[in-house]
This record gives C-alpha cells, structure tokens and sequence, in this order.
C-alpha cells in the first residue's frame, strides 16, 4: 500500500520533535508531502527496497527525512517507511 498526501506545512508538525533534532544545525525540517510504504506479506517486504529508490529517483522535490517503522501481531508483520518531502 503506498500513500501520498500533500499539504501546505511549513512548521513541523506537533509530535513529530525528533525531526527538528535531526534538522539542518538545529532548525526544524521544513517538508509539504509525506509518502508512505506500508507492506505486510514477506513478497512485498523483498521489493519494498526497489519501489523506494524507483519512487525517489523520479521524485522531482527533496527528501527531508524518513523513518521505518516495524509492528508485528501474532500472524502479521508490517514494514512502513515514511518519507517526508519537500516539492
């Protein structure tokens, strides 16, 4: 499942603090599109690599910060990357 949203952010959003820690010398990231990844089945997880990197060489914008986030249930293993843009 990939998700695309855009907005007109030029703050950070609340919550999101670990991103101004990793700002350029302090300041916060400035992004305005956020693009998710989110797969469940082990086929999916083997190509995730390969659709990011198609996805952010044709990215026109820059890509201001990311995270990966793993969560599992007793039959379910969900690998999400988040990547934070700026068009």
């Amino acid at each position: 499942m990939e998700v695309m949203a855009r907005s007109s952010i030029e703050t950070p959003i609340a919550g999101w603090e670990s991103m101004s820690e990793r700002g350029e010398k302090g300041r916060a990231a400035m992004f305005n599109m956020v693009k998710v990844f989110s797969v469940t089945k082990a086929r999916d997880r083997e190509g995730l690599g390969e659709r990011v990197t198609e996805f952010l060489q044709s990215f026109e914008g820059t890509l201001v910060n990311h995270e990966v986030r793993q969560s599992s249930d007793n039959e379910f293993h969900c690998l999400t990357i988040i990547l934070f843009l700026k068009v």
